[in-house]
């Protein structure tokens, strides 16, 4: 008996543990992982079980002898099984009530009811371990020490072991299992009920077995496009998403511009369009990719580069058909994967896969350029947009190198903070600054691409820098590279590694940038 309440304290632990970290990836797929989703977990969870433990508590007195413990530890075992199945529809449900609200609601509603019925346990295991009043100050405490330690158990042994091997549904469909067979073995032990304990562990290897087959039957599909991979990483859910849509045709002529059906790749990190390619030929389909061609034009003997966040390869394939030998740094290996896989990166320079920030801070290499085109979800990281990130770059570049920077930003009005705090970190470091809006002129979401440089930021190649120009406009008929002005507001904000408020300026176009995938993938989907 003291035995069989520790290993309930332990696994119930480690299952809440489990369920929070599971809780971002499945939540974090549809709105992008940063600080909104942990905070809508973290909340979910620590209200479920404040409304568990009281709950569990009356249970506890009512049933002194623990007969309920394993329908509750069932019924947590159901909801769980459950999850797979509802939080597509559940998601897509929540997305019109915005990014806050709809985290909340979504994680209330997939993960509030099984955290719940864990937080039910420990009061009913402290009450069956308390034999007396003198000694219950000692035996709840060894079962809350008991269960902290499963729960450290978990959150180490998913985040270090499971989520980098197993997808997030098998792990679900491994704690619903874990939950069921304890529940049975508890209704066996304390309600005297043998065939009610097979009956719960049979319909629990069944679910397992059902629902993990149900789910791996699952078409490769992805919207309207053909999901040709997909990956749960530490960063995010990384996927290549195939889709036949219609383009202009850039050979037609400006007065007469004519579409036709062509085949684009997109790579996906969660809910959000970080690279994507054209045809066979995997031409970049975002124009300030091709944008960044200016860079040797600005500087023709620069021959080192560095790109600071892979992304399909794209812009370090542009480059290098410049001359430039490139470097890059990226956070997660399966990011470089696809892109020698699915979009025809070949490195002309090495591919660290490393934290940009630790990179930054302690490459020995100097480079002619540096771009930085880093996102995760639709959003910067908010480690590498502080001014001592910008300065760590600097610190990499040669005396009259340049820094290229890509933002998302709709406008430099009062929704675009975080552009007007990027030219503000620019001017405190660099003599010189060019800012260039890019994008689709029908669209408020555009590209923010600007250089900075303690040298002079004219086109030397003035020639190349003249056909790139002609070309730009030849083939992206409603694309414009609008020149702006670098001057900010006095009081703009300079972030710093100590009060960042990047992830709240970023909300709009955090939105904006999942509302482009969703129309692009599911609009007009029977």
């Amino acid at each position: 008996m003291r035995l069989f309440s520790y290993l309930v304290a332990f696994v119930s632990g480690s299952c809440v543990m489990m369920l929070q970290l599971l809780g971002t990836r499945v939540v974090g797929a549809f709105y992008g992982t940063g600080l909104f989703v942990w905070t809508a977990l973290i909340s979910v969870t620590l209200l479920a079980l404040l409304v568990g433990y009281h709950v569990g508590g009356i249970v506890a007195d009512r049933h002194p002898r623990g007969n309920r413990l394993g329908y509750l530890l069932a019924g947590a075992a159901l909801l769980v099984f459950i999850i797979p199945l509802v939080s597509g529809p559940i998601l897509s449900a929540t997305d019109k009530l915005g990014i806050r609200l709809g985290l909340l609601v979504s994680s209330t509603v997939l993960f509030g009811l099984p955290l719940g019925l864990l937080g039910t346990v420990l009061p009913q295991v402290i009450r069956m371990r308390t034999e007396a009043l003198d000694h219950v100050g000692r035996s709840s405490g060894s079962v809350y020490a008991v269960s902290s330690l499963g729960s450290i158990a978990g959150t180490v042994g998913s985040g270090f072991v499971l989520l980098p091997l197993f997808s997030t549904t098998t792990i679900m469909l491994a704690v619903g299992f874990a939950l069921g067979m304890l529940g049975g073995a508890a209704v066996m032990m304390f309600d005297s009920g043998r065939w009610k304990a097979r009956t719960i562990v049979l319909a629990s290897v069944c679910a397992t077995f059902v629902l993990g087959s149900l789910v791996g039957a699952q078409d490769r599909q992805f919207g309207r496009g053909r999901l040709l991979y997909e990956k749960a990483t530490p960063h995010g859910t990384v996927r290549v998403v195939e889709l036949e849509e219609r383009l202009l045709d850039p050979t037609s002529p400006p007065d007469r511009m004519k579409t036709s059906i062509q085949k684009t790749r997109w790579l996906l990190i969660d809910m959000a369009g970080h690279s994507a390619v054209i045809g066979a030929a995997k031409s970049p389909f975002f124009f300030y990719t091709y944008f960044m061609r200016r860079l040797p034009f600005l500087r023709p003997e620069g021959k080192d580069g560095l790109l600071v966040g892979l992304g399909a390869g794209t812009i370090a394939m542009e480059l290098a058909g410049q001359g430039v030998r490139v470097d890059s740094v990226e956070i997660e290996p399966a990011i470089e994967e696809v892109a020698r896989r699915y979009f025809g990166f070949v490195p002309n320079g090495e591919v660290h896969i490393e934290d940009a920030r630790y990179f930054l801070r302690n490459c020995a290499k100097r480079y002619d350029f540096i771009v930085m085109d880093v996102f995760s979800g639709g959003a910067v990281p908010f480690h590498l947009f502080s001014i001592e990130a910008l300065k760590a770059a600097k610190g990499c570049l040669k005396p009259d190198g340049i820094l290229a920077v890509n933002y998302l930003a709709d406008d430099l009005g009062d929704r675009s903070r975080g552009a007007q705090a990027l030219l503000a970190m620019l001017k405190r470091l660099f003599a010189n600054r060019a800012a260039y809006l890019i994008g689709d002129k029908d669209r408020r979401l555009q590209n923010l691409v600007v250089f900075a440089s303690d040298g002079g930021l004219e086109a030397r190649n003035t020639v190349g820098d003249a056909e790139l120009q002609a070309f730009l406009a030849r083939t992206f008929k409603r694309m414009d590279a609008c020149a702006v002005s670098c001057d900010v507001p006095a009081d703009a904000m300079i972030p710093t590694d100590e009060l960042n408020p990047l992830e709240t300026w970023q909300t709009y176009q955090w939105e904006e940038m999942r509302r482009f995938v969703i129309e692009r993938f599911f609009a007009g989907r029977d």
